[in-house]
């Protein structure tokens, strides 16, 4: 427990630390400019679209648990509310799934079946935003102009995401030919790691692996169209594909558990990736401090909604 309480105390120092960092490099004035510019009503229409993806993810989690769990999609959809505002208090954001697995694993004969969804959605998460990435670099290299280092980069990036995404459509054939092997037969913790990984991987059909994947591709959109709205609101002329390189970037640097939820680590790389593309660092921090802070309010109001949503009767029943 004191190593934890440590952990969290070590994060919380270098959140703000980092953050301070860099509002002491950059300038001030920049920077009270920007947060001066941003109307109250642009900051809760962000808000909004934010809280427009939730649904939209509880029902893709309803699409990938229906066949395991005998509950409808509203209580379902209560769970995933729920499990959003738990990720708020946890490293990688893995509260909510272990808080989904311990409410749901009472409905579900399979707990291995179970665990693989998780993953399996985390996968559709991360393929989606890759797949973002590759779209808006397509993008922006036909319709924007970077400054050449910064596309040699963003098209270095492209091709290791391109690769990685190959990677995992071949993953399942290497999984089914280690499923073979001798040291996976005859070693049970192998042979079940192998398991899992076969049945995270297993979308059953290309049909329904778009439909999830779609989901996927819409929350990246509205992600990105809520920090776009900031950034007009604060000045800024950067374009919906730039933004989306930069946002979806963002999202990976931020798990990186060095920070608390990635504070002082999302900012500071907005205000980065600005200055290199030829924009306002300063536009940029408060353009990511403020898309963040609207993310985490979203976050806490969908636990609030997912309080209000009744459970099902049966469940609830037996709650009581």
């Amino acid at each position: 427990m004191n190593s934890s309480i440590a952990i969290k105390t070590l994060k919380l120092i270098v959140s703000v630390g980092l953050f301070a960092l860099a509002v002491y490099l950059l300038d001030w004035r920049g920077v009270v400019d920007a947060m001066s510019r941003l109307s109250p009503w642009t900051f809760v229409l962000a808000v909004l679209i934010i809280m427009l993806e939730f649904p939209l993810y509880a029902l893709r989690w309803h699409m990938l648990v229906q066949d395991i769990t005998p509950l409808s999609f509203r209580a379902n959809t209560r769970r995933y509310f729920l499990a959003v505002f738990f990720n708020n208090f946890t490293p990688a954001q893995i509260g909510g799934d272990v808080y989904r697995f311990f409410s749901l694993r009472a409905h579900s004969d399979n707990k291995l079946a179970l665990v693989s969804r998780l993953i399996q959605e985390r996968l559709l998460g991360l393929i989606g935003i890759l797949c973002f990435f590759l779209l808006c670099l397509t993008w922006a290299m036909a319709n924007d102009r970077f400054p050449e280092h910064t596309e040699i980069g963003f098209i270095y990036i492209g091709g290791l995401i391109f690769t990685s995404l190959i990677g995992l459509s071949v993953m399942p054939q290497v999984l089914k030919v280690l499923a073979g092997t001798t040291l996976v037969t005859n070693w049970k913790l192998a042979s079940q790691c192998v398991d899992l990984g076969r049945q995270a991987l297993d979308f059953k059909t290309a049909h329904r692996f778009g439909v999830l994947l779609l989901f996927s591709f819409l929350s990246a959109f509205g992600w990105t169209f809520a920090i776009l709205i900031i950034a007009w609101d604060v000045g800024s002329n950067i374009s919906f594909s730039v933004l989306g390189l930069l946002s979806t970037a963002v999202e990976i640097i931020r798990l990186i558990p060095v920070t608390v939820q990635g504070i002082g680590v999302r900012e500071p790389t907005f205000a980065y990736f600005f200055e290199i593309l030829g924009f306002r660092a300063e536009q940029g921090f408060v353009i990511g401090t403020f898309a963040y802070l609207a993310l985490s309010i979203a976050t806490v109001l969908a636990g609030v909604l997912g309080r209000v949503i009744a459970d099902d009767p049966v469940v609830a029943d037996d709650a009581n």
